[in-house]
């Protein structure tokens, strides 16, 4: 019974709770069916709009992704259904030994009281119930472990925006209000595909623009670099000339 449940375990404490490794880019098909996901619900509209065919696509590409951690759960429920009737038949079988014990030797042999030795033998059984019920519980805790495993590691990641952090951040006020992209690269940290690249932008102080494209193309992401919720991969955020680094966001924000 240890034996079975340790296997268990181990499956479910195994490199992302058993799902499928990461790729080159350090996302697994999880994430990006999840990503995917995600786009599709916040511009459902867009979706929809591009017709039936954009939208069997859409979902396509979704049962795609999943394919791959199917067939890996699919692969693993075998040894599953293995260690688990391990750890069932080894509970049977120490019951089973215990009863051929206490009438064969106790009673018959050492005529020790039947009812003693039955009280006795129920004693030891309902206690493997118990154990047996409370270890059943181990590939849950497996389960929970592995889950929270990617939620912990983006609660403890430190943030390279902290805004409780101002050092080097000197400036407190904004001038003109000049903004200048040079040479921008981002992409989002769960999807390897570039939102910018090698994007060029100059804004004068005082204009109103538009920014026009289809969805995805990088409208929000602009505005949420400017906000400071995202830091670019590369180039320079130039906000009156200085590094859009420099700009105090705590004092900015108050």
């Amino acid at each position: 019974m240890i034996v079975g449940n340790y296997k268990m375990m181990t499956m479910q404490w195994g490199q992302k709770g058993g799902r499928v490794a990461a790729n080159e880019q350090g996302i697994d098909d999880y994430e990006k069916a999840n990503a995917l996901l995600s786009d599709v619900v916040i511009n459902y509209r867009t979706v929809i709009s591009l017709g039936q065919k954009n939208v069997d696509s859409m979902n396509l590409k979704f049962e795609t992704l999943l394919s791959g951690p199917m067939n890996d759960i699919l692969k693993k429920s075998n040894k599953a259904g293995l260690y688990y009737g391990l750890s069932t038949a080894g509970r049977t079988i120490y019951v089973s030994i215990c009863f051929m014990i206490g009438i064969e030797f106790l009673v018959f042999r050492w005529g020790i009281d039947a009812t003693d030795v039955f009280m006795g033998i129920y004693l030891m059984f309902f206690t493997m119930m118990s154990i047996g019920s409370q270890a059943a519980n181990v590939p849950s805790i497996g389960k929970a472990k592995a889950a929270a495993i990617p939620v912990f590691s983006i609660i403890d990641e430190p943030s390279t925006l902290d805004i409780r952090k101002p050092q080097g951040r000197t400036l407190t006020t904004v001038g003109n209000g000049r903004i200048e992209f040079i040479d921008c690269f981002f992409n989002y940290p769960s999807r390897a595909q570039k939102v910018m690249d090698k994007f060029n932008l100059e804004i004068p102080a005082g204009a109103k623009i538009a920014l026009v494209g289809h969805s995805g193309c990088g409208k929000s992401t602009l505005t949420n670099i400017l906000l400071r919720f995202y830091n670019i991969n590369d180039g320079k955020v130039l906000i009156d000339g200085q590094d859009l680094d420099k700009y105090d966001v705590l004092r900015l924000r108050d």
